[in-house]
């Protein structure tokens, strides 16, 4: 009989992602988990099924857009030591 339940670090190996990728993926419930104690596993079947369909992209939204270089420059404020005595 195989492994039943994974930690999130041996999920996290086995997708193929980062240990808060995988928090992620249970944060959106993405990611079914089972909890014993203090401790989130995460049953091996449902690692399984996670990588049986396609997970698209979320599109950025303004809250985690990157800036563009005309943002970053409106804010950056620019001194000429050479004036200062």
């Amino acid at each position: 009989m195989g492994k039943l339940l994974y930690s999130k670090k041996e999920a996290a190996d086995a997708l193929g992602v980062s240990l808060r990728s995988v928090d992620n993926l249970i944060g959106r419930k993405e990611l079914a988990v089972r909890r014993v104690g203090r401790r989130v596993l995460i049953p091996t079947k449902e690692v399984a099924r996670f990588t049986r369909h396609d997970h698209p992209t979320r599109p950025a939204t303004k809250g985690n857009a990157p800036e563009s270089v005309d943002e970053r420059k409106r804010d950056t404020v620019v001194t000429d030591s050479s004036r200062e005595g």
